[in-house]
């Protein structure tokens, strides 16, 4: 896809990986919607950091776990910027979700961002692409959809619900539309992560060491830019780590 003058979404793009795939695409002549929620001012920063690819960005603040507030969203994307050609699903919610202390609330705020967020999005934007004869939607996932933390099984279970719909969608956009995700290993440590259990991973990972942001950037502007004749695949980004 050549991507000058083209528009991407990409939700929570205000800071970890959603800012550098954001900055990825601005620095190949995209024009970038930044979604936030809680995080504006960061959304900001990354807009700011954008404006030296002299591409247009849009901080697009919305509450994911709102239908109404993403189809406001949306609407101001389609005013501002014009329509989407790329649509980056990156935001995501996690929570502890323990067998011990089981809460339906968080259960529904983990899959309504997770799931029912990218779900809405990838069927308005992905049936606009459609129309239009071409578009890509990466979903941002995890490894642990295949080797889930047993603390974590609502996140877990939610980004393996997001790995169907993604073989879902890239069955039901065909041939237009090419839908794929990135599953990332561990970028940053989770709380819970010992410093034993932080050694042990790395050294079970092939490549001895843990994924950087720029690793997903990179994965992504791949998928977006270079591949024609991929779609429903998961792209695993771990060192290794899931061998």
């Amino acid at each position: 896809m050549q991507l000058k003058n083209k528009r991407a979404l990409v939700t929570a793009a205000g800071k970890g990986p959603g800012r550098a795939i954001a900055l990825r695409l601005a620095a190949v002549g995209m024009d970038v919607a930044l979604h936030c929620h809680s995080s504006a001012e960061h959304a900001q920063e990354t807009s700011e950091q954008i404006a030296q690819f002299s591409v247009k960005s849009l901080v697009a603040p919305a509450d994911l776990r709102d239908s109404q507030q993403i189809e406001t969203m949306l609407d101001r994307i389609q005013t501002d910027l014009g329509p989407i050609d790329v649509l980056v699903n990156n935001a995501a919610v996690f929570l502890p979700t323990s067998l011990d202390d089981f809460q339906p609330e968080v259960w529904q705020e983990i899959f309504e961002v997770n799931v029912f967020a990218p779900a809405i999005l990838s069927h308005r934007i992905g049936r606009h692409m459609k129309s239009r004869g071409a578009g890509k939607i990466i979903n941002i996932l995890d490894i642990t959809a295949e080797r889930p933390f047993a603390t974590h099984a609502a996140y877990c279970a939610s980004k393996a619900a997001l790995a169907s719909l993604t073989k879902s969608w890239a069955k039901a956009l065909a041939p237009e539309v090419q839908v794929n995700g990135v599953a990332p290993g561990i970028m940053d440590w989770p709380d819970f992560f010992t410093e034993a259990q932080r050694r042990s991973y790395v050294q079970n990972t092939p490549l001895g060491r843990t994924g950087a942001y720029d690793d997903v950037a990179t994965t992504v502007l791949f998928l977006v830019k270079e591949s024609a004749f991929v779609t429903g695949q998961v792209i695993k980004v771990d060192g290794g780590r899931s061998l």
